[in-house]
């Protein structure tokens, strides 16, 4: 990981909402660990419930879970959700945030199933969930579209929906083999986070979204999700797009660019992305940042060209 450079580095609008925190966590681990969602012990209890039948009431910890039970058609299953997700039913209940799960709302609420994710693990505490004889069901991490669609399958055995879930992967595979190609291969860097610099490095999944957009992830060398990067590293990437899911993305990466020779990116090749296009690591959501990817980077030059 290359180190930030955090005196070069400006100020830019916070992001609002339920990403603003989780960006937050984001930043603090992959400083401190210099790797995110390293996988923890494991502490979860029988996969599944006993009865051999689907799940009444589940407890979502994960907002990308919880998209891909509603997906599946499943979303009145969902009684909990964490406070930065979008409950999927007039009854679902907050049990905690996403950082911070709260133990006693989640026991409260009596579930069959509690699901998480090995992805979110490392910034989430859910050590003392596997502790009330509650089965806990926790995904593997994830790296490739390919682990996406295996989670994916996994979650629609698990709620009876494997009929559904074929059905919407052959969906989605085609939004992705339709999708625009770039003229060229355009090199890409995508950030979740502008201070410190945090970009989608080789080791996450956003790296499959470029290459499937038909560009180079710049920061792909870097083999870890989501590394911090500084200003001289990006000064030496020869960008041809710049995707950020933080606001204002075109005034702060000119200003910190300012430095780099005439041409070398294009003011219109720098774009700010609503960060659900691209944050949630299931079927659909990977299929449709393909497509938006692709699009944005549909007509930009590249360095080979200019």
């Amino acid at each position: 990981m290359v180190p930030a450079d955090r005196s070069n580095t400006m100020n830019t609008r916070p992001l609002t909402g339920r990403w603003a925190s989780i960006l937050a966590a984001l930043a603090v681990m992959t400083a401190a660990s210099a790797a995110l969602f390293t996988v923890m012990p494991s502490h979860e209890g029988p996969a599944s419930p006993d009865t051999g039948s689907p799940p009444a009431k589940i407890i979502s910890l994960s907002p990308s879970v919880t998209r891909m039970i509603v997906d599946l058609g499943a979303g009145d299953s969902v009684a909990g959700v964490t406070a930065y997700d979008r409950p999927p039913g007039p009854h679902t209940r907050f049990v905690g945030t996403y950082i911070a799960p709260d133990a006693e709302r989640i026991l409260g609420l009596r579930p069959d199933l509690i699901i998480l994710s090995r992805y979110d693990e490392s910034v989430q505490d859910t050590s003392r969930l596997g502790l009330a004889g509650i089965p806990v069901r926790a995904f593997p991490r994830i790296r490739t579209r390919a682990d996406i669609e295996r989670g994916y399958r996994e979650l629609a055995s698990l709620l009876g929906r494997s009929g559904e879930a074929e059905t919407k992967l052959r969906e989605y595979d085609l939004i992705v083999r339709s999708a625009p190609r770039p003229h060229g291969t355009p090199r890409v860097a995508v950030f979740i986070a502008h201070e410190p610099l945090v970009a989608a490095g080789g080791a996450s999944f956003i790296d499959g979204i470029i290459r499937d957009a038909g560009c180079v992830n710049a920061c792909g060398a870097l083999d870890k999700p989501y590394p911090i990067i500084s200003r001289e590293y990006l000064m030496g990437m020869r960008l041809d797009v710049i995707i950020s899911i933080m606001e204002g993305a075109s005034g702060f990466f000119h200003e910190l660019l300012s430095g780099m020779p005439p041409g070398a990116l294009k003011n219109n090749c720098i774009y700010s992305i609503d960060p659900d296009l691209i944050c949630f690591y299931t079927p659909g959501d990977y299929a449709r940042a393909v497509d938006g990817i692709a699009k944005l980077c549909a007509g930009a030059r590249t360095n080979e060209d200019r």
